[in-house]
């Protein structure tokens, strides 16, 4: 009964032992999950004959065009590869020549996006539409406070032009 013991206590300490080293190895050879992104941008009006657009992220990124690229609605498409799960904050970018870390351009569409399936980004750049781009919040602030001191301002002249005129002498008539 003993060595019956013994013996079961063998085979499972092997099993264990086996199942241990031969698991990490199977893991390692699974390829992790991939999801594709197509970054799509369309370029309205006649574009700047020196201008290149690219998509970044991280401290990477793709070419979408580079100058001279073609304007009036054109629509460039890249694909990438990305692993599921991860998440990154992707950038639109113009720039005079090409986008690089030392020059990078004017940033005009910002989108952060998980990997969890095939996805499209997407951004539009129109030539000749001045953007102003408008803070959520405090903006409304300044308008309406210089509005106020406008209107302040109005009144005080108003009562001064009323405390300079001479009133006029009219007698009460009975």
């Amino acid at each position: 009964m003993t060595n019956r013991i013994i013996g079961l206590g063998a085979a499972c300490a092997l099993t264990a032992g086996t199942m241990a080293f031969g698991a990490p190895t199977a893991r390692a050879q699974q390829q992790p999950s991939l999801v594709t992104f197509t970054f799509k941008l369309t370029i309205n009006n006649e574009a700047s004959p020196g201008d290149s657009f690219a998509v970044t992220w991280g401290e990477t990124g793709l070419e979408m065009c580079s100058a001279p690229c073609a304007g009036d609605g054109h629509t460039y498409v890249r694909t990438m590869t990305f692993p599921v799960g991860v998440t990154e904050t992707f950038t639109f970018v113009r720039a005079l020549g090409a986008v690089s870390p030392e020059h990078p351009g004017q940033r005009f569409a910002t989108q952060t996006i998980t990997a969890n399936a095939d996805r499209s980004v997407s951004a539009v750049y129109t030539y000749g539409v001045a953007a102003v781009p408008v803070p959520a919040t405090g903006s409304q602030r300044g308008v309406l406070s210089g509005s106020l001191v406008v209107a302040g301002g109005a009144v005080l002249l108003l009562l001064q032009r009323r405390r300079r005129r001479p009133r006029s002498s009219r007698t009460p008539s009975l």
